[in-house]
């Protein structure tokens, strides 16, 4: 059964790249004409007929009404959608519509685990992610509006709607600078040195903060590699004391085992014991679930 499981998936994979090959060759040659070889439309089809029957097969295989409406699930329908919608809306929303076809990449989500470190990353540091971007919005927003009234009446060419100052701030906080806009007036200059050297340090604290969630997300994967392949069922994990060590990864029966015989003792034995108790009721309860939670499934 993994065999074919693997098979299938390995197929739904290749189909995946294959749209997005197709659909990238489409967009080049549409750009010299309107009228597309017949081999792209019968590409289309049989790419969403796959789409289609993957559909309903997991719909089938999860036995569950709520199915459709998981994540996964409502990418699959989005994915499937640009070649239905196309008998059914006006010829000038066409190139709208083909665009949902970018919505195929995302079952990569299924396939690769680089998506879900990204995932993984970005969760472990929402709280912080969440404080720096409200200061990146709050100073953004403050500036444009500064920016947008002291500006508009001295070159309304360049300022004349508060998207324009909007898209200034953008272009100097990401440090692009095109200089298709240049503010003019003392307190217009004044601002846009306060969002530089404000912007400078809470854009680059919001890029180390990413860059190291990547960073530690990797070093944990590469432990869990580890000791998956070493201890089957692993209890606590600790890195490398010394470079090129590997890590020191206990099962619950050895620190059950080392807790019994006492092999935790230190200078103060009497305040130890109550937490040889603790972490020993903690062992048991953590084996006993272990012996009752079932293997995890993928995403469907």
């Amino acid at each position: 059964m993994t065999r074919w499981v693997r098979l299938l998936e390995g197929l739904t994979l290749g189909v995946i790249l294959y749209s997005v090959v197709i659909f990238t060759v489409e967009l080049e040659w549409s750009a010299e004409t309107e009228e597309l070889p017949p081999f792209f439309a019968y590409s289309e089809l049989a790419i969403t007929a796959f789409f289609t029957v993957e559909y309903f097969v997991r719909w089938a295989a999860s036995r569950s009404w709520r199915y459709p409406f998981k994540p996964m699930a409502l990418v699959d329908l989005l994915a499937l959608l640009p070649f239905y919608l196309t008998f059914l809306v006006d010829l000038r929303a066409l190139r709208l519509i083909r665009l949902l076809r970018l919505v195929r990449l995302l079952k990569l989500y299924r396939y690769t685990t680089a998506l879900h470190s990204i995932r993984n990353a970005f969760h472990r540091v929402r709280y912080e992610f969440g404080v720096i971007g409200f200061a990146l919005f709050t100073l953004s927003w403050i500036c444009a509006v500064i920016l947008y009234e002291s500006e508009r009446e001295a070159q309304p060419e360049a300022m004349r709607h508060f998207s324009d100052a909007a898209w200034y701030v953008i272009v100097t906080l990401t440090t692009v600078g095109y200089g298709d806009k240049v503010p003019v007036t003392p307190l217009g200059k004044l601002t846009a040195a306060a969002l530089m050297l404000g912007g400078l340090g809470l854009f680059g604290t919001f890029v180390s903060l990413i860059g190291g969630a990547f960073v530690e997300e990797l070093r944990l994967r590469r432990l869990r590699h580890h000791h998956h392949h070493h201890h089957p069922v692993p209890l606590l994990v600790l890195p490398p004391t010394q470079p090129g060590e590997p890590p020191r990864c206990f099962q619950p029966h050895e620190i059950i085992q080392a807790l019994e015989q006492g092999q935790f003792a230190a200078h103060d034995p009497a305040a130890l014991a109550e937490l040889r108790q603790l972490l020993l009721a903690a062992c048991q309860w953590i084996v006993h679930e272990q012996q009752h939670v079932h293997p995890s499934h993928p995403p469907n």
